[in-house]
């Protein structure tokens, strides 16, 4: 399988959980499933980003909602 982009990556992870994460264990389960390889030094920190981002360049048109801290 491809490496996903990291966007694409948190949709299918939260896709397949059918539910809220908080962006640690996102992190975590993108490494488990393989779906990235380079992760970086601080993958938390990365999905984090590219979810804050989306959620404030997109507003409420982003894939992702914030439901609660980290979530």
């Amino acid at each position: 399988m491809a490496e996903l982009k990291w966007k694409e990556a948190i949709i299918k992870v939260l896709e397949e959980e059918k539910k809220a994460l908080h962006y640690t264990v996102i992190a975590e389960l993108i490494a488990k499933k393989g779906y990235r390889k380079s992760l970086g030094a601080t993958p938390q920190d990365t999905v984090s980003a590219n979810m804050t981002t989306d959620i404030n360049t997109n507003k409420e048109k982003s894939v992702f909602a914030k439901v609660d801290k980290g979530y």
